[in-house]
């Protein structure tokens, strides 16, 4: 993308928590694993995304 004759690079990392409905399972675990995948995305250069299994 070239942006006023400046080359911008745009990337994302993306964490994604997949779990079947249970619900003793708080909400604030599956982000927290979701943000995990993400950093796990970012800590191999980025521009993917990663997916936490429960």
């Amino acid at each position: 993308m070239k942006i006023q004759d400046s080359v911008i690079r745009i990337s994302c990392s993306i964490g994604i928590g997949v779990y079947v409905f249970d619900e003793s399972l708080q909400t604030s675990k599956i982000l927290n694993e979701a943000d995990s995948a993400m950093y796990k995305v970012k800590s191999k250069g980025g521009g993917s995304y990663s997916f936490y299994n429960y």
